[in-house]
């Protein structure tokens, strides 16, 4: 499959449509692909989440028609999806460190995004390029869980392990306590768009009454492609680049499903060093 060919499909759809409602899954199902794995995807070849692209892509299109145009500024913040005037000028003084007003006597059409895709980079340093493809079995995992959002998994994911790190321990029946899984997938309650849920959590030899503040949760049969990764966790980011980005296109390997799968050593992910990304793949 074309991942990249699917990245600037949803480009142009984004750009071709930016004074409409635009999320996630309406990009996603755009270009046929899951939201679950295209919100991946997009970042790797784009070097932004997708809703943080159309956010920056509608200031600076607004900018333009500042510039360009007499429009009132009430009037551009409503045409490019902004609730309010106030919204729309804080927004864009988060962006371009001045206000509409300001950026409109200034004259200047400043744009900071790619319009396509990412540079490469050398990703040598974070993880081994070749994967292993290894057939996992069913895993039943306790641990904790969270949900969060396409643009802030890492610093939840981190808060996360913090928590369970403190209280590992009184997990019932653990197979072992030096490796560790964290698990992304979609919320069973799927309402919010948006949302990805993570559980942080150790494989278990079967289900037992757990602490309230633990739940089961299952890492599903497949063959997986695993990653080696070195370094610091506030690299995965990179590492999932490389995965989405370069690998997964020229691989002959599709999705399975819609899960992602970490696996820490020592249970304890804030140490890096040596961790794996196991992808579910076809």
């Amino acid at each position: 499959m074309d991942y990249k060919e699917k990245v600037d499909r949803s480009l142009e759809f984004i750009h071709n449509n930016i004074s409409e409602r635009l999320t996630t899954e309406i990009i996603s199902k755009h270009v046929y692909l899951s939201r679950f794995h295209f919100h991946r995807i997009f970042h790797s070849l784009t070097g932004e989440s997708m809703m943080d692209y159309v956010n920056k892509y509608r200031i600076e299109k607004a900018g333009d028609e500042l510039v360009n145009t007499d429009s009132r500024i009430v009037d551009t913040a409503l045409k490019y999806g902004f609730c309010s005037q106030e919204h729309f000028t804080n927004s864009f003084r988060k962006y371009y460190g001045i206000t509409p007003g300001e950026y409109r006597r200034n004259g200047v059409i400043i744009h900071h995004l790619p319009l396509s895709l990412y540079e490469k980079r050398d990703y040598t340093d974070i993880i081994d390029p070749e994967p292993v493809i290894v057939g996992f079995p069913s895993v039943l995992i306790a641990g904790m869980s969270a949900h969060c959002s396409f643009s802030n998994v890492l610093p939840r994911a981190i808060a996360l392990w913090k928590q369970l790190n403190e209280k590992i321990d009184r997990i019932p029946g653990p197979v072992t306590n030096r490796v560790a899984f964290g698990i992304f997938s979609l919320p069973d309650n799927d309402e919010n768009r948006e949302q990805l849920e993570y559980t942080a959590g150790i494989q278990v030899s079967g289900k037992r009454d757990l602490p309230r503040e633990f739940r089961y949760s299952s890492l599903p049969a497949s063959d997986y492609a695993v990653f080696r990764c070195h370094g610091q966790i506030e690299r995965i980011e990179e590492a999932y680049d490389f995965i989405y980005g370069r690998w997964l296109s020229g691989s002959g390997y599709e999705l399975s499903c819609n899960v992602q799968v970490e696996r820490y050593y020592e249970k304890n992910p804030e140490n890096g060093e040596v961790f794996d990304i196991c992808i579910p793949v076809r």
